[in-house]
Order: structure tokens, then sequence, then C-alpha cells
């Protein structure tokens, strides 16, 4: 079997077996978590799907500020990301698309904006 057809292979039982209702909801979960954790704030996902077109379809998204109001809230999130940024060990965003959508941002009375607050949007980066 040729390397080529062995990724292949590798892919489709990957877009299969993350379409299974029970690994959808463990991948929703888990993400929900990692991001909860990493954000240290409330992160809910209802439901999670990976396509073949590279989509990952994200529904019911609710993301709480360190307020605890809801600062995004969203039905659905089709999520578009490079497959070969994948292999570099890399997540390239291609696009989103979102229905359903509800953002309420605010600021505090240092004027910073509670998704800047929750996404650390104004540090810069280390190198």
């Amino acid at each position: 079997m040729s390397l080529v057809a062995l990724f292949l292979l590798l892919g489709i039982a990957t877009v299969i077996v993350v379409n299974i209702p029970t690994v959808q909801n463990y991948c929703a979960r888990k993400t929900a978590e990692l991001l909860s954790e990493k954000l240290n704030t409330e992160v809910k996902i209802g439901a999670f799907k990976l396509t073949f077109s590279r989509n990952i379809l994200v529904e019911d998204v609710l993301v709480r500020d360190y307020s605890n109001d809801t600062m995004i809230a969203a039905r659905k999130v089709d999520v578009h990301f490079s497959g070969r940024a994948l292999l570099r060990k890399e997540i390239l965003v291609k696009g989103i698309a979102l229905e359903g959508a509800y953002f309420h941002l605010q600021k505090d009375t240092n004027g910073k904006l509670n998704l800047n607050e929750v996404f650390s949007l104004n540090k810069s980066k280390k190198k």
C-alpha cells in the first residue's frame, strides 16, 4: 500500500469515526473543557462535526466573559481550515461562518473590551 493511499484511508476513517454521535459528543465535551481551562471561563459546545471538505462544524456554542455574562453564543460555527497546515502541526483558519450568532461586547472601567480580556488579544507575543 502506498503512503498516499494510507493517508487517504486514515483521513476517511477519521471523518467516519468523528461522525459517530458518541464520538461527536466526546469531542464537543473535551473541546469545551480544554477551551474553558485555557480561557479560564465557561465554554459550552453542543455538537462537533468534521467534514470531508476540511471543515469543522460546531453547534450550540456559548462563551462567557469574566463577569459570567454571555459574551458569544452561536447556533452554528463553521470553520474551514488548512489541511496542509495540520500536517505541520499548525492550525490555519481559512474562514469562519456564523449562524444565529450573538455577541455581547462591553468595556470595563479601564476601557478594556471583554473579548480582548478573555482571548488576550492585546497581549504582545513572546519571541
